[in-house]
């Protein structure tokens, strides 16, 4: 037997979410129902499952946790939230621009993050084990590879080249970024 209890109610959106390893709180990334329009950017969130208290951990983080939009990536491709063993962090996408990175956020004190990996590219967490991650990136000229590198620093060891032999015998093109202003 097993009783269900709504945490969130009418809250608003959610893009993914997972317990923490202590069973104390629920970590998601979401944007509350507050009457914004949509396209305001969505943050990492915990509740309290015993108090029902809802924290935003990236509230003064500029841009959008868990995007997934980029012109040469699958748009479709869901965002997944790792905790670490002791759930003092969260591991993330976090778009910036045109660029996918990703970010440690902590879970508990006074709000932090930080960018683990980055670049002109878009990375995807794809798993972790311990302080090892396991993630995806591509950039315009290569489809996604394997990487695995430290969430607490450290070289990125790529561990797939889809490509290498095909991009080895053609001359890419330039490009070249254009901004301009919106409405």
């Amino acid at each position: 037997d097993c009783e269900l209890e709504e945490l969130l109610g009418k809250w608003g959106g959610i893009g993914a979410a997972t317990w923490t390893p202590d069973g104390k709180k629920v970590v998601f990334i979401g944007r509350p129902d507050d009457g914004k329009p949509i396209g305001t950017k969505f943050d990492l969130f915990t509740i309290d499952v015993e108090t029902g208290e809802i924290e935003n951990r990236t509230d003064g983080l500029k841009v959008g946790v868990g995007g997934s939009l980029s012109a040469d990536m699958p748009i479709m491709l869901m965002p997944i939230v790792f905790i670490s063993d002791d759930s003092q962090t969260a591991t993330v996408q976090v778009q910036d621009g045109g660029t996918i990175q990703i970010y440690r956020v902590a879970l508990t004190g006074d709000e932090a993050f930080d960018s683990i990996v980055g670049g002109k590219r878009a990375c995807f967490p794809r798993d972790m084990n311990g302080d090892q991650m396991l993630f995806m990136a591509d950039d315009l000229t290569s489809t996604p590879n394997l990487f695995l590198t430290s969430i607490n620093g450290g070289e990125e060891k790529q561990l797939t080249d889809m490509n290498a032999d095909f991009l080895a015998n053609i001359d890419l093109p330039t490009h070249e970024r254009l901004l301009f202003k919106g409405t």
